[in-house]
């Protein structure tokens, strides 16, 4: 009785263990994903595309392509063209950067566009990716066709004017100006001085939002900028509180802001009714202030 009780437990044990140890080597754990990766230059396209010449296609065109930020180490591998890459990854959230470069240049010559996305691929996933292009500008250089400087660049993109995808804040080469406002040169009031303006915004990109929404209340510094011939071309806006702070940032691509002493900006996200955000570009160091105390005002521009 005794052996047949310990042989019935042997085999207990047995199948548990070989149980365990099938589920270590199971051919379901820790398997890749594959997914494909198509490069366009509009939404929805599949091609290589030169980004500011929608339908100008090159099959010679050159792209790096890395993955990054997963759970294994980084792949990259060079294309030419719109030829399709697929990668096999461990399951995980990964960043696509993608670079494109003239033909024949690949790394050496000057980079003309670039791509952004994120993807989180599971186990067994068989899928496609289709990044949208657009056209690189380097901090600190001109902006064409706006005259103002780059200074900020995000690869994700963000909500800029008219609900467009936008990955660029450009600053205009020089602070707004009108010598006949009784006030120092350069320097205005935010105005409104008891009047709620509703719904301002503090975030990247809401700038242009606040802007409008201080020109329907008549303020005489957006009547400035609206009327300024050096800022007739483009979506020009006074920066909300956090593109002020960008510009802050990112001081050193814009020469001659934040030098001196007289130094502090507006922003045009209001704190209340008599108060609107400033900072100053020297230190650093934001703060609100009365609506009608002399700051100044450096215009920018997203795209």
């Amino acid at each position: 009785m005794k052996k047949h009780i310990f042989f019935a437990v042997s085999i207990v044990l047995l199948l548990a263990g070989i149980l365990i140890v099938s589920s270590c080597f199971s051919p379901f754990q820790g398997d890749k994903g594959t997914f494909t990766i198509s490069l366009g230059g509009s939404p929805g396209g599949s091609r290589a595309a030169i980004p500011w010449m929608p339908g100008m296609y090159s099959e010679d065109l050159e792209h790096s392509i890395t993955l990054s930020g997963g759970p294994g180490p980084n792949q990259t591998v060079n294309v030419r063209g719109d030829q399709p890459v697929q990668f096999s990854v461990l399951p995980g959230t990964w960043e696509i950067d993608v670079e494109g470069w003239r033909p024949g240049t690949l790394g050496l010559g000057k980079q003309f566009s670039m791509g952004y996305a994120k993807v989180t691929v599971t186990p067994g996933q068989n899928g496609g990716v289709s990044i949208r292009m657009f056209e690189y500008h380097e901090l600190g250089h001109p902006a064409p066709p706006i005259q103002g400087t780059v200074f900020y660049l995000s690869k994700e993109g963000f909500v800029g004017a008219e609900g467009r995808t936008c990955h660029y804040l450009a600053a205009g080469m020089n602070d707004l100006n009108d010598p006949s406002n009784g006030l120092q040169p350069f320097e205005f009031h935010w105005g409104l001085t008891t009047i709620n303006v509703p719904d301002t915004r503090t975030g990247i990109g809401t700038g242009f939002h606040n802007t409008v929404l201080m020109g329907e209340y008549s303020s005489p510094a957006v009547s400035v900028l609206t009327n300024d011939p050096m800022f007739s071309n483009g979506d020009w806006y006074i920066p909300s509180r956090d593109e002020l702070n960008l510009l802050f940032q990112n001081r050193n691509y814009l020469g001659g802001i934040g030098i001196g002493t007289d130094t502090t900006y507006w922003s045009s996200s209001q704190f209340n009714a008599g108060n609107a955000y400033v900072q100053n570009l020297a230190t650093g160091a934001q703060s609100q202030t009365g609506k009608d105390t002399p700051c100044k005002i450096r215009p920018i521009c997203a795209f």
